[in-house]
């Protein structure tokens, strides 16, 4: 099992907004079969949100955030995440489970 994390910060005052809008992209990746979870980081720590996906091998988890990007349904949340992290870098890495 492979497990995808995406880190993101939010600017100022927009987290609330972000974990939202990572909620839309949890509850379409369920629809796909992938499960996907939602971490927070202590605001004053630098605030990132974490969204956990487990995939069943490293070639699923490299083409899943592809195929998501190129979809219609998933192209607007993706634009809302872009506008709320502006200025702030996303951190992703893999992470091999048992």
């Amino acid at each position: 099992m492979i497990r995808v994390v995406r880190r993101f910060i939010a600017k100022p005052g927009k987290e609330r907004e972000l974990i939202d809008v990572l909620k839309e992209i949890k509850a379409y990746s369920a629809t796909q079969g992938i499960t996907g979870r939602i971490f927070t980081e202590p605001w004053g720590l630098g605030g990132a949100v974490h969204i956990h996906n487990d995939f069943e091998d490293a070639a699923r988890a490299q083409s899943w955030w592809q195929t998501l990007s190129t979809n219609s349904r998933a192209e607007e949340p993706l634009r809302r995440i872009q506008l709320l992290i502006e200025g702030h870098r996303v951190t992703s890495f893999l992470v091999k489970t048992t």
